[in-house]
């Protein structure tokens, strides 16, 4: 039973990130390779507020959140003049700048050893530290985080967020600033990155530099190629499925502890070959985010000015 609520959990949280990530790479066409860093930073803060200040751990997961909102912010203005290439290779030494942080800066994070005894929340006088009252905490804050992320997906912003993916400079002449699109996208991404770590550092009571590596910022690179780029429901079918595979190589009868991590980035590669081979829009490719039904008055566009010498229909309409 622990094994399958920590299973359950770890794919909740894998899931906001991947869904966030999502959002930058598939919905608004930006690449971003520092996932599992900026979680880390939501992590750590977490971690940190709660023995340093004695916060409580839900507080800390809030102040991460809004901490990485402003970290994505940042980020973005410092590479707002960055073509794509420079962008990924930027966004790559970003990961990899803060991993080394996590890892040197001993008096702060504690190094390679990370920090251990963090202490589950305590909310209202209930205490959720044992296993079972944190996943039912874990997964009603978590279904919360993605139902709005699945709401937004289909939002009038994230159509904005597809046309800054499809022709920047033509979003701009309809009176749209894409450089605030982006602003407010990597805020949000931000924000949901940093809570998911705050609930990570929950579940695991601890935090270390190995639980975010560059590693774990290429998972979530596959969830999102697995599901379908801008498609976040096919995100969550892939972080279920593939989350289950990796999780399920540790019951592997006989199989020595030192061989898991190994045959888990084998898996990973192996699935990332075969997606980009056999089905590369992913299990559930993009589709339209308006269902033709609920807009059965709009009329197909005709080629050229065809439609200047079509008569009006009824009410005006042509």
């Amino acid at each position: 039973m622990y094994f399958l609520m920590t299973t359950i959990m770890l794919m909740e949280i894998y899931a906001i990130v991947a869904l966030s990530l999502n959002l930058l790479l598939g919905v608004a066409g930006r690449f971003s390779a520092y996932e599992a860093a900026i979680m880390g930073i939501g992590a750590y803060t977490a971690a940190l507020l709660g023995q340093t200040l004695g916060l409580d751990l839900l507080w800390g997961c809030i102040v991460g959140a809004v901490f990485c909102a402003l970290m994505g912010i940042i980020f973005q203005i410092m590479t707002r003049y960055m073509d794509f290439f420079t962008f990924k290779i930027t966004s790559f030494a970003m990961q990899m700048a803060l991993w080394q942080t996590f890892m040197t800066w001993r008096n702060l994070t504690g190094g390679a050893n990370g920090i251990y005894g963090i202490d589950r929340p305590n909310l209202f006088g209930i205490s959720f530290d044992n296993i079972v009252a944190y996943f039912c905490l874990t997964t009603a804050l978590s279904l919360l985080v993605i139902g709005y992320l699945l709401y937004f997906e289909r939002s009038q912003f994230a159509l904005a967020l597809r046309g800054l993916r499809d022709g920047e400079d033509a979003l701009e002449t309809l009176g749209k600033n894409p450089f605030a699109l982006k602003l407010k996208v990597f805020a949000l991404s931000g924000a949901a990155v940093g809570f998911a770590g705050g609930l990570l550092a929950g579940l695991l009571q601890s935090v270390s530099p190995q639980s975010f590596y560059v590693y774990v910022s290429v998972i979530f690179i596959i969830f999102v190629i697995a599901g379908g780029r801008g498609n976040l429901r096919g995100t969550i079918v892939a972080v279920v499925l593939l989350t289950v595979i990796q999780e399920s190589i540790k019951l592997i009868p006989g199989l020595p502890t030192t061989w898991i991590g190994p045959l888990q980035q084998i898996f990973y590669g192996l699935v990332l070959i075969t997606v980009v081979i056999v089905r590369p829009s992913g299990l559930l490719p993009e589709g339209p985010i308006f269902r033709r039904g609920k807009h059965r008055s709009s009329l197909e566009a005709k080629p050229g000015f065809t439609f200047l010498t079509e008569p009006k229909a009824r009410g005006g309409r042509v």
